[in-house]
């Protein structure tokens, strides 16, 4: 049987609201969020992303913090849905030169995120070398 997306994907996804002020992203900052973050509606659904990059762009506006989410986020986003089969979302990833996919149900829900890393985990004997190396650490 061959991996699905939901086989390997992170579940505990940082979201933030597209309602929400730009103010309200300070802890995002502060931890140094390397990722894409969902921008989801008041139905929680996703309705774009942030990047790192904006976030980046953020800090460096002056006034950072007076505005809405909206205004920053990116309206586009590259998601798959949890059944997925693991190769067919590793071969969007390269087709769309993406890192990361948006995980999200049939409703467009945010359920988790599948990153090249863990893609990399999907792979056959992976976690037994993992659990191996970290054994000896």
């Amino acid at each position: 049987m061959s991996l699905r997306v939901r086989d390997v994907m992170a579940r505990d996804v940082q979201v933030v609201p597209v309602s929400a002020d730009l103010a309200s992203l300070a802890p995002l900052l502060v931890n140094g969020i390397h990722s894409t973050v969902p921008v989801i509606d008041a139905q929680r659904r996703i309705v774009g992303t942030l990047n790192p990059e904006s976030l980046k762009e953020l800090e460096s506006r002056p006034g950072a913090g007076s505005g809405r989410i909206s205004e920053l986020m990116c309206p586009i986003f590259h998601a798959v849905a949890p059944d997925t089969p693991l190769a067919e979302a590793a071969a969007r990833m390269i087709v769309e030169r993406v890192p990361r996919l948006v995980v999200v149900d049939s409703d467009f829900h945010v359920v988790g995120m599948l990153s090249a890393l863990d893609l990399l985990r999907g792979l056959e004997g992976v976690n037994s070398i993992l659990e191996r190396l970290n054994g000896d650490a």
